[in-house]
């Protein structure tokens, strides 16, 4: 069974090159909180969708988020459309951020780009807490990390009634289907203030639900327009705003129950 909390990190880089983030996440960083124990398992994921495109009212292409806002209750976008990267971290800790092994061990500047500036200066971050709510498939522990995932974050008002299986019999019918994890937000998981690691995260939207379809090889790209329209289907949308990406994997950690040491270190 995957375990009970996940903490999630949307991630954009903008002082540094894609690979020079991407080389720290796989050799500092991921090893950093795994190897500490702040988490058992992570996995660290590029995008290779953009959000799928609507047709708006007046002609002009608008993303699912945005099209799907239809009222003025509705949740806008929280800007992680835009980022690049998603870091997922399976662990027993309900704040994980907040764990001493992360204050301690867990580097937040890298010799990689001179060692001075510290995370939020060379990138924007978004991390949350979430809960798992349903394992769809198999709920044995992963003994490898995904390599490939479509995300789904719908937002709004009794988003428990979003806990059906429409689009979730979408995914599975994809090519490579593995199984589907539902989160929700821990509660008042929002980010310290003064927490370096989350100083220029957006505040949490609580009325969220998440969707992490697993795939196995990359043959469910192509289907993602069926996922789409499997949410634009469902009946009770007025007030609801839906993020749908597909993310490739590229590093992992602890899914074999080690962890390669972190590199650059000068601790020992």
């Amino acid at each position: 069974m995957p375990d009970k909390y996940l903490l999630q990190v949307h991630t954009q880089p903008t002082g540094v090159s894609a690979p020079t983030w991407e080389q720290w996440y796989t050799e500092e960083h991921i090893r950093d909180v795994i190897y500490f124990q702040v988490a058992k398992t992570g996995a660290v994921y590029r995008a290779n969708s953009d959000v799928p495109r609507s047709q708006g009212i007046d002609g002009t292409a608008e993303s699912l988020s945005l099209n799907r806002m239809k009222s003025p209750s509705a949740v806008p976008p929280d800007g992680n459309d835009f980022k690049r990267y998603l870091a997922i971290y399976q662990t027993k800790h309900r704040h994980c951020l907040q764990q001493p092994a992360f204050k301690d061990h867990v580097r937040l500047t890298s010799e990689l780009w001179g060692g001075e500036k510290t995370v939020p200066d060379i990138a924007t971050t978004s991390p949350q807490d979430l809960e798992l709510v349903d394992v769809v498939g198999s709920k044995m522990q992963s003994t490898d990390a995904a390599p490939h995932l479509i995300y789904c974050k719908i937002s709004g008002p009794h988003v428990g009634s979003w806990l059906r299986p429409e689009h979730i019999e979408a995914a599975s019918q994809l090519e490579g289907y593995r199984r589907t994890l539902v989160y929700r937000p821990v509660s008042a998981s929002r980010p310290k203030e003064g927490d370096s690691m989350t100083t220029n995260a957006p505040a949490e939207l609580e009325n969220d639900v998440l969707f992490m379809h697993e795939f196995e090889g990359a043959g469910h790209g192509e289907g993602l327009e069926s996922v789409k329209e499997a949410l634009e289907a469902i009946d009770g949308s007025e007030g609801f705003s839906m993020s749908l990406r597909s993310w490739e994997l590229f590093g992992s950690e602890g899914f074999d129950g080690k962890c390669r040491k972190p590199e650059r270190r000068n601790d020992g």
